[in-house]
C-alpha cells in the first residue's frame, strides 16, 4: 500500500472517534460466530440440501437421489410435511429445519453486522457534526449553511416580485 493511498483513508476516517474500530471489532465478532455457526450442529441449515420430507409418528422420512432415509425425531409425534437439511455428500447425515436454530443463527451473525453498520453511521455523524462545529467556531457569526444567492440577484429578483412579473 503507498504512501499516498494511507494517507487518503487515514483521511476518509479522521474525525469519526472511535466507530470504525469498534465496526471492525463488530465485523470480527460476527466473522467469529459465523465460522462457530458453520461448525455447530445447524451447520446443514447454511451448507447442505434443503429437501421436502413426510413425518409421521417421531421419524422423518426423506428421498435423495432415488433411496428412503430416515431421520428420528424424539420431541415429535406429528404427521405432515417436513423440512430436512442433507449433507449433499453424505445422505446419512440430515437435520430437521428448526426455526429457532435459524432464527439464533441470523441473530447471533446478523447482530454484530447490524452493529458494524450502526458504528460507521454513527462514525459519519460525528465527523459531519464536528466538521460544522469546527467551521462555526472558525467564522463566528456567519452562516455555516452557504453563501445563497449574491446580492445583485436577490435585489432583481425582488424587483421582478414587486413589479408583477
Amino acid at each position: 500500500m503507498s504512501i499516498s493511498r494511507r494517507s487518503s483513508v487515514a483521511d476518509v476516517f479522521r474525525g469519526t472517534g472511535p466507530f470504525p474500530g469498534l465496526a471492525v471489532a463488530a465485523l470480527v465478532v460476527a466473522g467469529l460466530l459465523a465460522i462457530v455457526a458453520l461448525q455447530g450442529p445447524g451447520k446443514l441449515e447454511w451448507t447442505g440440501r434443503a429437501l421436502h420430507a413426510q413425518e409421521r409418528g417421531g421419524v422423518v422420512f426423506y428421498t435423495v437421489k432415488g433411496e428412503q432415509y430416515t431421520l428420528d425425531d424424539p420431541l415429535s409425534s406429528r404427521s405432515g410435511s417436513a423440512t430436512v437439511y442433507v449433507n449433499p455428500h453424505d445422505p446419512y447425515d440430515a437435520s430437521l429445519y428448526n426455526r429457532f436454530d435459524e432464527s439464533m443463527d441470523v441473530l447471533t451473525v446478523g447482530g454484530p453486522l447490524a452493529l458494524a453498520g450502526i458504528f460507521l453511521i454513527a462514525g459519519v455523524v460525528r465527523k459531519r457534526k464536528r466538521r460544522r462545529r469546527l467551521a462555526a467556531e472558525a467564522s463566528p457569526g456567519e452562516e455555516t449553511f452557504g453563501r445563497g444567492l449574491d446580492e445583485g440577484t436577490v435585489q432583481w429578483l425582488l424587483d421582478r416580485q414587486r413589479r408583477g412579473v
